[in-house]
This record gives structure tokens, C-alpha cells and sequence, in this order.
């Protein structure tokens, strides 16, 4: 017998073949458990499994993984849980219109969910729409969200709004600084992510400030 959700969400932490394993074993499993707990444990399986991925790399095993976990829920366009699941996916595949669909999509069903914003603002980013992305986090880091994915969001949207070819050096300069803020804060609280170090760098560069101590710890820590 499969554990409860909770028990799914550890899942990451153990071998893709184990998580293989566990959605193949569906057909060995008529009746239990249900199926509406089944597409429970199905969601929180491919939710972690995609969390892991935007944390390390997106490789298209990994991906194929979680999407092949969704496909097994029943109702999707009902559940905000799995609709999360499905606007990660779609960034680590670079859909970010996708993205941004599955998240309006779950906001419809519930306007407050948190993740879903979270994941709105990060496909708004990508979608060349940064400020509007800041106005979210903003509004997000008044709700009490998680600080480390907020790190991030700030940071990559001050990042895009400086490196845009419309913006005027001076406020360039000020969107550098504000990237370089938040990308430090993200990568103290999440060392693993490489690519927001990779970020920070630069930011420090194209802000020519690749001769301070943080951009150097970066490179070195980077390296």
C-alpha cells in the first residue's frame, strides 16, 4: 500500500528509478487506494519531482517523470494543487504562456493561493513583463511568502528590467543594484542554486563591478 501525500513529498530525496516505480505501479493497484486519493498522491509526486527539478537541472527524463505523474489526475482544470504542478512544468519546458495559463487557471478556482502567484510572477518575467512581476512579489512579501523563492523572484526580475535594451543607464544602474540585492539573498539561503549564483555573476559584470568582494566570493563559490 502507497503512503499518504506526505509521505510522496519526500520522494525527491530518492532515486528516479523508485519514482518510476511508483507511478508505474498504478496497474498493479485496482482498488486501493481510490482513485481520487491516488490522483492526490499523483499530484504530489509530480509536484516534488518538478520542484527538484527548477532547483538542480531541468533534464528531460526528470521532466517527463512528473509529467507523466499529472497525467494520471483526474480532473485537472479542477485541482489549483495540480494546476501548480502543471505551471512548473511548463517553465522548466520554457512554456511560459503555458505557465501562465495553468496559474490564471488556478487562481480562478482559488484567488489566494500563494504558489500560484508565486508561479504567475516567475511566468511573467519570462513573458517580458517584470514590473508587473515586482507588483506581485511585492504584494506576495506582505502575505508572509516564502522568502527563498521571493529572493529569487526579485532578484530575476530586477535583472531583467536592468539588462532590458530600453532602459536608461542611470535606472539600469539602480535595477543592477537591486538584482545584485536580492540574487545575494537567494543564493545565502539556497547554495544549491547554481544558476541564480550564475545570475548574481552577472550582474555584477554587466554592473562592471566584477572587482568587489561579492562578485569574487561568487566566482569563487561559482567555480
Amino acid at each position: 500500500m502507497i503512503g499518504d501525500a506526505t509521505k510522496v513529498s519526500m520522494l525527491p530525496s530518492k532515486s528516479r528509478s523508485d519514482s518510476r516505480n511508483l507511478i508505474d505501479g498504478v496497474a498493479s493497484m485496482p482498488n486501493e487506494p481510490t482513485p481520487a486519493k491516488w490522483g492526490e498522491v499523483m499530484v504530489s509526486l509530480a509536484d516534488s519531482l518538478i520542484k527538484d527539478v527548477l532547483r538542480t537541472s531541468a533534464t528531460e527524463e526528470n521532466i517527463a517523470l512528473a509529467e507523466k505523474a499529472l497525467s494520471q489526475v483526474p480532473a485537472i482544470d479542477t485541482s489549483p494543487l495540480a494546476l501548480i504542478a502543471q505551471a512548473r512544468i511548463c517553465r522548466a519546458k520554457g512554456d511560459h504562456n503555458g505557465a501562465l495559463n495553468a496559474c490564471n487557471k488556478a487562481l480562478g478556482c482559488d484567488s489566494t493561493l500563494t504558489e500560484a502567484l508565486i508561479q504567475k510572477a516567475f511566468a511573467l518575467v519570462f513573458l517580458g513583463k517584470p514590473k508587473d512581476a515586482i507588483v506581485t512579489a511585492v504584494d506576495l512579501g506582505q502575505r508572509g511568502a516564502d522568502s527563498d523563492n521571493l529572493n529569487w523572484l526579485f532578484g530575476r526580475a530586477y535583472f531583467s528590467l536592468a539588462t532590458d535594451p530600453d532602459t536608461l543607464p542611470e535606472a539600469a544602474a539602480k535595477y543592477y543594484d537591486n538584482a545584485i540585492y536580492w540574487l545575494q539573498k537567494s543564493v545565502e539561503q539556497s547554495p544549491e542554486r547554481w544558476y541564480v549564483r550564475a545570475h548574481l555573476i552577472g550582474a555584477y559584470a554587466l554592473a562592471k563591478r566584477l572587482e568587489e568582494p561579492g562578485a569574487k566570493a561568487a566566482l569563487i563559490e561559482y567555480r
